[in-house]
């Protein structure tokens, strides 16, 4: 009887880990088009003062995958092909969850805004005659007129051999973008007033592995990060009120980004005649094109007229941080901005944002280094 209690066990078990892991991973394959050539030009056109890296990520992912689960659904984008994903979101019957793959930020979306990945179905009608196989599925193509959402739909009339958590089907219809009307959207495309054509299909639908769930999300949200955003013992006197321009800066302390060592403003602003402090986070995409600005500035001017501390806010990961500021060759020094700092030198949260202190220590400009670049140029050239 005991050995019979225990096979049972195991059997409930095993039982158990086929629920948690059954599923599917749909693969979709997206592309970028154009009406015309003169529609292409004009669009890349409006983009051209953005570095590659920052246009990246204004880009339409090339491919998306999809992993299905018993509980929840995780959506991975990648911006090109055989690299790291991006960006992914974790859809569950409570919560949307916005994850950015490159820092580990974790951003709460709403779920119940209004917004979804297609018109209603009554606005769409079927056109037979572009009925086409997708993935070995037969897809029903269906086209609508109205101003927003997906143009034209292919879809199959059953979901075949998918698994998906019933209770978030309002959430995938919103977010997901590949059911509808529980139906598989093998394939989709979007034509937009600016000549763009978006286009997603279906590649593959193959059996959800268990490593392609939990240890991606374990991977990119590891929190390893937060000790180094801890206050600073030397900063415990100073006032949290902000300071203005005219005012003298205090010799605030601030972690280094790539050793253990603690640094302070003053001694950073010694034999130099001007210094920056740029507040800015990977997670940041202003802050990428505003540190395209900051280079420009390193390289005009010697380190006896000008030196450079970027400080860092918000992140999640250490490892990946360094590698953003080596991947940019942001050769400046780098430091972590504790909530005490910034209280005193960034109280509204503005990001990027940056001040120019002189060689006193007095603030002469507070602003965004992207929109406001020429006036910070023209306060250290004078």
């Amino acid at each position: 009887m005991k050995a019979l209690y225990v096979l049972l066990a195991l059997l409930l078990v095993n039982y158990a880990h086929c629920q948690e892991v059954r599923g599917k991973t749909l693969t979709f394959s997206n592309a970028l088009s154009f009406t015309s050539e003169a529609d292409s030009i004009k669009f890349y056109k409006s983009y051209e003062f953005m570095s590659p890296d920052v246009l990246r990520m204004y880009m339409a992912p090339v491919s998306v995958k999809f992993h299905i689960k018993k509980d929840s659904i995780l959506i991975c984008k990648y911006l090109e092909k055989k690299t790291e994903l991006t960006s992914m979101y974790l859809i569950t019957a409570d919560s949307v969850k916005e994850i950015n793959a490159v820092t580990g930020r974790i951003k709460e979306l709403n779920s119940s805004s209004n917004h979804t990945s297609y018109s209603d179905f009554d606005s769409y009608t079927r056109i037979k005659n572009e009925d086409t196989v997708i993935a070995n599925n037969t897809s029903l193509a269906w086209i609508s007129k109205a101003s927003h959402g997906w143009n034209k739909i292919w879809l199959v009339d059953t979901p075949r051999g998918l698994e998906y958590p019933r209770n978030t089907g309002f959430l995938i219809n919103k977010y997901a973008g590949f059911l509808f009307k529980d139906n598989i959207v093998n394939k989709q495309i979007r034509y937009i007033k600016d000549g763009r054509i978006i286009t997603s299909e279906l590649v593959v639908m193959e059996p959800l592995k268990e490593q392609d769930f939990n240890k991606v999300i374990k991977r990119h949200t590891i929190v390893d990060i937060k000790t180094k955003y801890a206050p600073i013992e030397q900063n415990i006197d100073y006032d949290s009120n902000a300071i203005k321009i005219g005012e003298k800066i205090p010799n605030l302390y601030f972690r280094n980004v790539f050793d253990d060592n603690i640094n302070s403003i003053y001694n950073s602003n010694k034999n130099t005649k001007f210094l920056i402090i740029e507040f800015w986070g990977t997670w940041c995409v202003p802050c990428m094109e505003a540190t395209e600005k900051i280079k420009t500035l390193k390289k005009g001017y010697s380190k006896d007229h000008l030196n450079i501390i970027s400080l860092n806010a918000h992140d999640r990961n250490i490892e990946k941080l360094k590698g953003v500021i080596k991947k940019k060759s942001m050769n400046w020094n780098h430091g972590y901005a504790t909530k005490k700092i910034l209280s005193i030198l960034n109280s509204g949260g503005s990001y990027p944002r940056a001040i120019v202190v002189d060689s006193e220590n007095n603030i002469l400009f507070k602003g965004n280094p992207l929109t406001d670049f020429e006036k910070i140029k023209a306060i250290i050239s004078n």
